[in-house]
């Protein structure tokens, strides 16, 4: 969980630069998040 943490903190830094490609990615981690809890 650690590395998916600091993976969503760096990514929030480029927010504002992309916002809409940055909403792809969470939704990516998501999914790969459950994937892991399930």
């Amino acid at each position: 969980m650690a590395v998916l943490v600091s993976s969503l903190n760096g990514k929030s830094k480029g927010f504002q630069e992309n916002e809409s490609r940055t909403r792809d990615l969470v939704a990516e981690l998501r999914s790969k998040t459950d994937q892991v809890c399930h």
